[in-house]
């Protein structure tokens, strides 16, 4: 897997409309950041119902489930574990964009910035945008 599919696969690494087959219930969060590190929480554990339920509308309905799991899966073999250091957020409305550096040896700890999520039915949910893609 080449780094760059790495590193967005672990960005994603760190919703109502999965009407693409998938069942799995939206879990969301009180907030962006909160939303984020469980994230890292969850794909340390390996524990992917959870985490897929922490994925926004948009992104549940251009990403099944099963190609979630997959390419997590292949990204948690290459890492030790993940962890996130945030650097800033911003809230505008029902979007928040965060900023944060991902830790995840051995890969090389990595900044990404204006991550976009949104907020649906007063929970928030990591968005499918140029950061995160299936």
């Amino acid at each position: 897997m080449r780094r760059a599919t790495v590193l967005v696969v672990i960005v994603f690494a760190a919703s109502a409309a999965a009407a693409v087959g998938s069942a799995m219930p939206s879990s969301g969060g009180s907030s962006a950041v909160a939303v984020l590190k469980q994230e890292a929480v969850y794909l340390n554990a390996r524990d992917w119902k959870p985490y897929y339920g922490l994925m926004g509308p948009r992104f549940r309905a251009s990403c099944r489930y099963s190609t979630f799991v997959a390419r997590n899966e292949s990204v948690r073999k290459l890492i030790k574990s993940a962890s996130i250091k945030m650097i800033s957020s911003r809230v505008a409305g029902s979007k928040a964009y965060l900023t944060y550096k991902t830790i995840a040896p051995p890969v090389k700890s990595f900044v990404t910035r204006n991550d976009l999520f949104v907020k649906v039915a007063g929970r928030w949910y990591d968005e499918l945008d140029a950061v995160t893609t299936c």
